[in-house]
């Protein structure tokens, strides 16, 4: 199940998901599309769906992290 975080609450839902890496990792490399997805929705609460392209933005960010090793 992928659920979109509420605004500022970002890995507030589950103590063990928010200190994996890859979220931690994805946290650092995606903060400015998270933040303006952020933003998006503080602007739009009544429509939500005029972030569309700000979440796309983060999940393909998202999508592309990858763990150094």
């Amino acid at each position: 199940v992928c659920r979109v975080p509420a605004a500022g609450r970002w890995g507030a839902e589950s103590p063990v998901l928010s200190r994996s890496p890859i979220v931690q990792q994805i946290r650092q490399d995606c903060a400015e599309p998270f933040a303006a997805f952020e933003q998006c929705l503080k602007e739009n609460q009544a429509s939500v769906t005029n972030c569309t392209d700000h979440v796309n933005q983060f999940l393909l960010c998202a999508d592309q992290v990858k763990l150094s090793t």
